[in-house]
């Protein structure tokens, strides 16, 4: 998204990123955003991804939001959240989704695991749309929120076909 003057356009505090394409996992796509306190990922054609948001720091309750809205207005296959506070970010997450807008189905997921290695595991090796939406998926999304991203880039990398 681009905003008038051609920079990049802002939602809250957060300035828009690009996806970092690291491989395939079971013939899908896996992307790797980074987002810090300053930047929101660019959030476009998620309708077709499973993704992770890992929580690298606590994160204040309206930040956290200002990320979840836009990404489940994505509908996303599926939405797991893992790291610091991530069960109040799921929390926050099931009450976004129980707003009675109509959507497609979103699976949710919660790893409490702190270990990003076994939340990128999880991710990959058992974490999967529901059925009326399986044969959409076409990738993986990893939004690493203040985390340590080289860590997340080497996990995906070795776990890659």
């Amino acid at each position: 998204m681009v905003g008038p003057a051609g920079d990049a356009s802002h939602i809250g505090q957060w300035t828009m990123i690009r996806w970092n394409e690291l491989g395939r996992y079971l013939s899908r796509a896996v992307k790797v955003a980074e987002v810090s306190s300053r930047q929101q990922l660019e959030l476009n054609e998620l309708e077709h991804s499973v993704v992770l948001v890992t929580l690298g720091r606590p994160i204040p309750v309206e930040t956290m939001r200002a990320l979840l809205r836009p990404l489940i207005a994505q509908s996303p296959l599926a939405i797991v959240l893992c790291g610091i506070n991530a069960r109040l970010a799921f929390d926050m997450l099931i009450s976004e989704l129980s707003d009675g807008i109509q959507r497609p189905h979103i699976m949710t997921r919660l790893l409490e695991d702190d270990e990003i290695e076994a939340a990128v595991e999880g991710l990959l090796q058992a974490t999967w749309p529901s059925d009326e939406r399986f044969d959409d998926w076409t990738d993986y999304a990893i939004v690493n929120l203040d985390g340590d991203l080289k860590r997340v880039e080497q996990i995906v990398e070795r776990m890659c076909d």
